[in-house]
């Protein structure tokens, strides 16, 4: 037995899809789909299968929903979004989607058996989503149908909770072929689970930006601690007109056990200024942080917004992916999106600090030149006070005196003795010793400079006349 070919047709166990998967039984069953658990023959792999219903595989427009779905999964790379394993159609027509077979819960049926969970079990599942949906935003996808029905609740390898964000089958993408943005959306039509719905998205689906995936964050949050929901009403009409009018009912009212942070972050998510609320979903992870593991795991969301905020921007032209055959025959041609602008109006980028490492470098080579200036000037200052110095050998050749108005001005601090003049010398005296002149500490410093035009010193003048 193959597909399905009719409406009346139905999947059993048994049913083989696309010739090489066999129905092992049914998921699940909405007004549009179906779900199935599958085993690839080849690989041995269990997988669920996704299928439209025959009745609506006729409609173009929620086929090319169905195919947008599995176009953005598989643009979003990482453990929190379930993985798209392969595309195909039945032979009716109805395009099928294989997906990695997930064994677990979603989060409203943990809602629904324990009520408002524990501020730190529930920050860490809505913070594992964030990491998805910093993904897809940055990559230019908002997802739209945000709600505890479309986060599943499994475990990783190592046995630890993992959360992953399913059905992006409403997402709006920027930048997509023409006719199929048209297909994917309705004038006036109301896409969305109503209570998650941001009053921007109430009024125009089409219009909505990554804020209106924050609102429904933040009443998934509301709904995890509290196990109520922010807005109450009895119709749809009564709960879409509180959503655009009225307050949503503060969050410590129904849970005074919070922190104060998470409480101001759930108020602030639910404001209906869309510019109130969190810039991206990194500023709204980094405002939820309580523990070590909020913390990193806060710190993994700002690391992809800022990963891709880096990103060259892409190129405006789309490539070709593939084609997929509709219901009624035609081609529709998928084309790989491309944002040309992936977010809001970034924050001005921060210029390159300096590092503690190269200010002190800088201080220290100051240091050195101020040192060395200082060392230059002071020996110039005292050079220039101690004069220049006295020669230290000088021959006597003439009986001439010394005084002060033949010889050029020495202002040494050592200089000739001028006392009283020295006794005459007798034949038979013997001269006595000659007198060590003691230069100063300039003219050590700097080499002997001789007179040039000072008349020659007497034999008696260089004798010293104390004994």
């Amino acid at each position: 037995m193959n597909a399905i070919a009719s409406s009346d047709s139905t999947i059993r166990p048994g049913t083989f899809l696309a010739e090489k998967y066999r129905v092992e039984r049914v998921l699940g069953q909405g007004g549009m789909g179906i779900v199935v658990a599958a085993m690839h023959l080849q690989l041995r792999q269990r997988v669920a299968i996704k299928l439209l219903l025959p009745e609506m595989a006729r409609d173009d427009k929620i086929v090319a929903r169905f195919l947008q779905e599995a176009r953005a999964q598989v643009r979003i790379q990482g453990d929190h979004v379930v993985r798209v394993l392969d595309v195909a159609s039945l032979p009716c027509g109805a395009p099928m989607m294989v997906m990695e077979l997930l064994d677990g819960s979603d989060l409203s049926a943990v809602i629904e058996s324990r009520g408002g969970l524990p501020a730190a079990e529930a920050i860490d599942y809505l913070l594992q989503a964030c990491e998805a949906i910093a993904q897809a935003h940055s990559l230019g996808i908002i997802h739209r149908d945000l709600k505890p029905q479309n986060m599943f609740l499994t475990s990783a390898p190592d046995g630890s909770p993992l959360v992953k964000v399913l059905d992006f089958g409403i997402s709006k993408t920027e930048l997509l072929a023409g006719a199929t943005r048209r297909a994917a959306t309705t004038e006036g039509g109301l896409l969305g689970s109503p209570a998650y719905m941001s009053p921007e998205q109430i009024k125009n689906a089409k219009g909505v930006t990554q804020r209106s995936d924050i609102w429904a964050l933040g009443v998934i949050l509301y709904e995890l601690l509290t196990g109520e929901m922010p807005f109450m009403a009895t119709t749809l009409g009564g709960l879409l007109a509180a959503i655009a009018t009225e307050p949503p009912v503060d969050i410590r009212k129904r849970r005074t056990d919070l922190p104060e942070n998470v409480a101001h972050a759930v108020m602030r998510c639910l404001a209906r200024d869309p510019d109130a609320r969190p810039r991206d979903v990194a500023e709204l992870a980094l405002s939820l942080v309580i523990d070590a593991t909020s913390h990193a795991r806060a710190m993994r969301v700002a690391s992809i917004v800022r990963r891709f905020e880096a990103l060259p921007p892409p190129s405006t032209h789309g490539s070709l992916a593939n084609a997929a055959t509709l219901a009624d025959g035609s081609s529709a041609t998928l084309f790989a999106a491309t944002v040309e602008d992936r977010r809001e109006p970034p924050p001005p980028r921060l210029t390159r600090r300096r590092t503690p490492t190269r200010i002190g470098i800088g201080v220290a080579f100051a240091s050195v030149l101020a040192t060395c200036v200082a060392i230059g000037v002071l020996a110039l200052t005292r050079t220039t006070i101690a004069g220049p110095p006295i020669a230290t050998n000088v021959t006597a050749t003439s009986a001439t005196p010394i005084t002060s108005s033949t010889t050029p001005a020495i202002t040494s601090a050592t200089s000739v003795a001028t006392a009283a003049p020295p006794p005459p010398v007798s034949a038979s005296a013997s001269p006595p010793p000659r007198a060590k002149l003691v230069r100063s500490r300039a003219a050590k410093a700097a080499p002997p400079i001789l007179p040039t035009a000072a008349p020659a010193a007497t034999e008696n003048d260089l004798y010293d006349t104390r004994k």
